[in-house]
């Protein structure tokens, strides 16, 4: 998820490497701890550790943060249900 008006939100598809310079907004890790070993484990093949700005640990908490310009984030497909104005999902 990236706020409105972010240079890569125009784009189809964005690879996890392209999110490589961007700050991360995340749920803490004992929050969900599946989550973070396979996202951990991805950032990794992609060349880079994310640097994680603020945690929080709602989804909808999340996507504020995103839509204030605060970071990036990578949730679920389900939670583009709960998008709110002022963040635009990528593929």
């Amino acid at each position: 998820m990236l706020p409105e008006g972010h240079p890569l939100a125009g784009r189809a598809e964005l690879t996890l490497a392209d999110l490589a310079d961007e700050p991360w907004v995340t749920t803490p890790r004992s929050a969900w701890e599946p989550w973070h070993r396979t996202f951990e484990d991805q950032f990794r093949e992609a060349g880079f550790v994310p640097n994680i700005v603020q945690e929080e640990a709602s989804v909808q908490s999340l996507l504020g943060l995103v839509a204030a310009g605060v970071g990036v984030t990578r949730l679920a497909s389900s939670a583009a249900s709960l998008r709110r104005t002022g963040v635009v999902s990528s593929r």
